[in-house]
């Protein structure tokens, strides 16, 4: 009966990037045996990264452009770009858009492939408000006298609807 020795130990290593690492194990020559040497190949996945987005804003038609902010784990910078809606991309490394009207815009935040992470994204939902509409009727004021005539009342809107007049109350009727 022949009785081996083996001898066991194990190596610990740590990833340094995606790839196939190639480890190789030697045994020092001894009095009973000759050197030996073993060659293993490990393949190392890529990273699957995240793409986060913030707390949506809240903007309003009137603002103009409105800014979204996600985050990612992954070394590529993140990128933006419109999805759908009443917006339109100005920036797609800063995450700006510009606002064409009130409703749901969605935009989207990506990270490319590369050597040690997947791509991925993510897709945020910016809800764009109605703006407020103000009606300022415009100064000086006429000073009609009855049986003088007609007379005249202009205003202005920050809304992109016409203005229509109306009597509230009093004595006078709208003739145009």
């Amino acid at each position: 009966l022949e009785f081996r020795r083996v001898l066991f130990r194990s190596g610990e290593f740590s990833s340094t990037g995606a790839g196939s690492c190639t480890i190789q194990a030697d045994a020092a020559a001894t009095t009973d045996h000759t050197a030996g040497t073993d060659y293993v190949t490990v393949t190392i996945d890529k990273a699957m990264p995240f793409v986060s987005f913030g707390i949506a804003p809240t903007p309003e038609y009137i603002d103009g452009s409105f800014t979204v902010n996600a985050s990612s784990d992954s070394s590529e910078p993140i990128r933006y770009e419109y999805v759908s809606g009443p917006c339109a991309e100005a920036d797609v490394t800063t995450g700006d858009f510009s606002i064409l009207a009130a409703g749901d815009c969605d935009v989207r935040a990506y990270v490319v492939e590369n050597m040690n992470y997947y791509g991925t994204d993510d897709t945020q939902t910016v809800t764009i408000a109605h703006s407020d509409a103000t009606v300022t009727i415009s100064i000086p004021l006429p000073t009609p006298t009855y049986l003088g005539g007609n007379f005249s009342v202009g205003a202005t809107t920050t809304s992109d609807s016409a203005i229509d007049f109306s009597v509230d109350s009093g004595p006078c009727d709208v003739v145009d």
